[in-house]
């Protein structure tokens, strides 16, 4: 008889936390969608966003709590690469360097180039945009930093 009723409160929390599930879903299916343009934010079916604008994306999960929807990134990668066609480049590729400048030991390498370092070694001229403008398609990019300036930017 213990082990019935325990199963019958066992089986009606599952009910339950299922419903709560199910109300949850309904709220972010009731929200999802795009809003803005070149520039706004997602908002996905399963609690996920992207918030995007000019060469940024950043991807996280929100939460409702009461009548406020709360957003929490993920972590950042080291290095996250965003890329979309524009046909005014014609046969070129256009770069932007979004966060390399806190730091000089970074490198790229393009197709077969030699590998060389995104900004100089004590550069002082920055002033963003950095844009990389290189002639014709690259199929392949490598980004990479040195094992000592990781440790200092992670530190």
């Amino acid at each position: 008889m213990k082990s019935l009723i325990t199963l019958l409160f066992c089986m009606a929390l599952i009910n339950n936390s299922s419903a709560q599930h199910q109300t949850k879903n309904l709220r972010y299916k009731k929200h999802a969608g795009l809003y803005g343009s070149n520039s706004g934010i997602s908002l996905f079916e399963d609690g996920t966003f992207l918030l995007y604008g000019y060469a940024t994306g950043v991807f996280g999960r929100c939460f409702f709590e009461k009548d406020y929807l709360l957003f929490y990134p993920d972590k950042q990668e080291l290095f996250e690469v965003f890329a979309h066609k524009n046909p005014a480049l014609g046969d070129s590729t256009r770069i932007n360097f979004v966060g390399f400048e806190r730091g000089s030991k970074t490198f790229v390498q393009f197709d077969q180039d030699s590998t060389q370092q995104v900004f100089n070694e004590d550069a002082n001229c920055f002033d963003a945009p950095f844009v990389y403008q290189k002639q014709g398609r690259i199929k392949n990019l490598i980004l990479s930093i040195l094992p000592e300036a990781f440790s200092k930017r992670n530190g």
